[in-house]
């Protein structure tokens, strides 16, 4: 177990070295097999630096990255892929609504994949859309539970209420 836990430390302080080289070279590089092979470098040293860098920085760096080239857009949603394997907490629903999923949803209409390529991208896709209506329910649900409850009359006492409320007729109310 010792020996376990000094290479997780060890393999930890490597990948935080490398770190920004590895996302220099990803972002920077107009070489391709660089290019793909940095971000797939830095796709699979993730899971080591879940405390060391900022998942909405990393997601907004890597959806400025413009392509028409299938194998980088497979290995920057790897990287994507990652980043909600080991940090998804830490992620903003705001970033991926705003940002992630139109840029993943650009790249179905603008690279040419083949069709397993294509739905595994729209399964990434669905994971996200699935973690916006997560964390936005969430959210909600926590503002909600500080917010009064409004007594709604019931059937009963809008029954009662004098006729010419009764008969108010909003549609007309609110028709230009």
């Amino acid at each position: 177990i010792l020996q376990k836990n000094i290479n997780i430390e060890l393999i930890s302080n490597e990948s935080a070295s490398l770190y920004s080289g590895l996302k220099d070279l990803s972002l920077k590089s107009t070489i391709l097999n660089v290019q793909v092979n940095s971000i797939i470098c830095l796709s699979k040293i993730l899971k080591y630096l879940k405390s060391q860098f900022c998942v909405n920085d990393l997601i907004s760096d890597f959806c400025s990255i413009s392509t028409i080239n299938s194998a980088v857009a497979l290995s920057i949603l790897g990287i994507f892929q990652n980043i909600l394997k080991y940090a998804e907490k830490k992620i903003d629903s705001k970033i991926v609504a705003l940002e992630l999923v139109p840029y993943l949803l650009k790249n179905t209409q603008t690279i040419e994949f083949n069709q397993n390529q294509l739905e595994m991208y729209f399964k990434i896709i669905d994971k996200f859309i699935a973690l916006i209506k997560e964390k936005t329910i969430s959210h909600k649900e926590t503002i909600n539970k500080g917010m009064p409850s409004i007594n709604l009359p019931t059937v009963f006492q809008v029954a009662t209420l004098k006729p010419e409320i009764k008969n108010f007729d909003l549609i007309g109310f609110l028709s230009f």
